[in-house]
């Protein structure tokens, strides 16, 4: 990794000393289903009750499934909604998955429709491509977020809270679901990338109050920066997570600026982070926001945010080679 800087959590993360000697560990111990009733898979599921204890106990909610991924547990919510929970009330609960439905103002704030009072939103704690923190109805239960849990602070009292091991840096990918209330499926997760996900969270949960205010003014800095050194930039939200910068470079390709900025060692996100195919983001479309020439930056949780003034110069200098050889230099 000398000399490659990731700019995009969704990239990965690589695989740490400590990282890998947890997954040994945890291969070598609990490889087995937790589910059988052998003594390998019950020190599989001792392994699990473990690293559940300690979710619970560093999350505050008493509750937790591990999921393979988000996409997983997404699901899951949506198509079996009551094996999740035990029901507070006897009114029938529907699901909304409204951050694909909801319309949002050009700052990217979701304008709430009135939601039927026996409904159940899926809400988004920040967007995953702009970091805009959703200012949700008062009430709401099941919050995704997996694009900041153990990155910033969690509004409210949510039911149930959907998260990804992703944002919070660790090399396995697991989703975590958090509940108040009892959850009905068993763990889709296999315990060693469990161990591993759960190992990295410890470390970064304690952490995040000074890591989250170390990045919020890292990253007003360097929007500062790129602002007074490239015309023609647009940084896209208000409110926002600041591990999380939606930005556009006017009069450029997106793909082009990503391959070039690759080149000099810096990965970057683009299009939707809902597909992989860099399909220009229906959230900047819906904002009213130029799609093309934009760039996602995700930050890891352990990059260190100097390389961020350093990053704001060589992303200028490069848009402006860019624009030169495109003859839109002086447009």
């Amino acid at each position: 990794m000398s000399g490659r800087w990731i700019l995009d959590f969704r990239a990965g993360a690589p695989w740490t000393d400590a990282s890998l000697a947890v997954h040994r560990r945890a291969l070598a111990a609990a490889w087995a289903d937790p589910a059988h009733p052998s003594s390998e898979g019950r020190r599989a599921a001792t392994w699990l009750e473990a690293a559940r204890a300690t979710v619970s106990e560093l999350s505050g909610y008493p509750h937790v499934r591990f999921m393979a991924n988000r996409e997983e547990a997404m699901n899951r919510l949506l198509s079996r909604p009551g094996d999740y929970w035990t029901a507070v009330t006897n009114r029938q609960r529907v699901l909304e998955q409204v951050q694909h439905q909801v319309a949002v103002d050009d700052d990217g704030m979701p304008q709430f429709p009135a939601l039927p009072t026996a409904s159940l939103a899926i809400l988004q704690a920040a967007n995953d491509e702009t970091g805009v923190i959703d200012s949700t109805p008062a009430g709401h239960h099941i919050l995704d977020a997996s694009a900041s849990f153990g990155r910033a602070p969690i509004a409210g009292e949510p039911e149930v809270v959907l998260t990804s091991s992703r944002a919070w840096g660790s090399p396995s990918e697991v989703a975590i679901l958090l509940s108040r209330q009892p959850l009905g499926p068993a763990d889709s997760a296999a315990v060693p990338e469990v161990a591993v996900a759960v190992e990295q969270l410890s470390r970064v949960l304690p952490a995040m109050p000074a890591r989250h205010a170390a990045e919020q003014a890292a990253m007003a800095d360097f929007e500062r920066s790129l602002s007074a050194s490239l015309p023609d930039v647009q940084f896209h939200g208000r409110q926002r997570v600041p591990h999380i910068r939606s930005l556009s470079i006017l009069h450029l390709d997106a793909e082009t600026l990503m391959r070039a900025l690759d080149e000099r060692g810096y990965v970057v996100g683009s299009g939707s982070a809902c597909v992989l195919d860099g399909r220009p983001s229906h959230v900047l479309a819906s904002m009213g926001r130029v799609t093309h020439g934009n760039l996602r930056l995700a930050l890891p949780w352990d990059l260190e945010l100097a390389q961020l003034e350093q990053f704001a110069v060589v992303l200028a200098e490069t848009a402006q080679r860019l624009r030169h050889e495109a003859g839109v230099a002086d447009l």
